[in-house]
């Protein structure tokens, strides 16, 4: 864990972001530091909690720092560092402000680090044991990653909200945009928004829902009342279907399956795009079910009038 990560990131966004300092300061502080006093306008050097900026300000100054130990950005949030070979010796993941490190020699990949960044003494996670992170549990055993969101689940309250009526079956209706009589509730969107973060937040484990996810986003300031029932049910469906993500050591070569498709609204004659990439392995030591196995995905509007869910795809 990175302590207090934000503050040590300069604030390097291309132009001088100004803060009003709260209206109660310590008078020890304001003796030490004559300019900061109550209610007064500071500039901002380093990010600070709360700026918009502020985790990709983070984001950007940390890889800096592990680019000096050889490691290399190979997607949002995983660094990777290879050995005079070229093969990869150490993979280092970003989560928020905690660092997982894998490799021969994890901890001292991390010992180095914290010699150039602020953080607590590493733990070794292949210990057997549970570890617990900001709404997860995390636990190796015999080289199997297990990642457990269960308790972060049950503690959501829109299960208790809906009751037995929010546990029918979602539909495909349920994801289409609004239609002309449908009315946006701006009453909703705090709300919206909350339950957004929190299917977010359950797509780290169960990656099927990214897409409801990416669905449901578009909406973020413009729902409606059928829209916020159906992010309900989403969530009420995780809550109800949770179960632990699991990674195993792939005993061969693994297959790639790529499944494509597209919405086509013909009011708009606008389009919905996207892709899904799943692992497969022909020895069967991956689960089954596909919805256990994706590994990225991404979608997106499509930029040119099209006629049909066909021209989309």
């Amino acid at each position: 864990d990175v302590s207090t990560a934000f503050l040590h990131a300069p604030m390097d966004v291309g132009k001088k972001v100004y803060v009003k300092l709260p209206t109660e300061i310590p008078a020890v502080m304001t003796e030490e530091i004559p300019e900061y006093m109550p209610g007064a306008i500071a500039s901002a050097n380093n990010a600070l909690y709360g700026l918009k900026w502020s985790p990709r300000v983070y984001t950007k100054w940390f890889k800096s720092k592990a680019k000096k130990f050889g490691f290399e950005e190979a997607s949002e949030s995983i660094l990777i560092r290879r050995d005079p070979s070229g093969e990869i010796d150490a993979i280092l993941i970003m989560y928020v402000d905690d660092l997982w490190a894998w490799g021969k020699h994890p901890m001292g990949i991390l010992y180095a680090i914290r010699k150039e960044v602020d953080m607590d003494p590493p733990e070794l996670l292949s210990d057997g044991a549970p570890h617990t992170y900001v709404g997860q549990t995390v636990r190796i055993i015999n080289e199997t990653l297990i990642i457990d969101q269960t308790d972060y689940f049950q503690a959501l309250e829109c299960l208790t909200e809906l009751g037995d009526k929010g546990k029918r079956a979602l539909r495909r209706s349920d994801f289409s945009p609004p239609s002309l009589d449908e009315s946006v509730n701006p009453s909703l969107v705090s709300q919206y928004q909350s339950w957004m973060g929190k299917l977010g937040w359950v797509c780290r484990t169960l990656p099927a829902y990214a897409f409801a996810f990416s669905f449901l986003s578009r909406f973020n300031t413009k729902p409606t009342d059928r829209l916020i029932d159906t992010l309900r049910r989403m969530i009420v469906h995780a809550q109800l279907h949770a179960k632990p993500l699991v990674f195993v050591r792939l005993l061969s070569v693994p297959l790639l399956r790529i499944w494509s498709d597209a919405s086509f609204s013909l009011r708009e004659y606008s389009a919905q795009i996207g892709f899904e990439i799943q692992l497969l392995e022909k020895d069967a030591s991956l689960p089954s079910k596909e919805e256990c196995n994706t590994v990225f995905w991404k979608s997106r509007s499509l930029k040119v009038k099209v006629s049909s869910t066909t021209s989309a795809e």
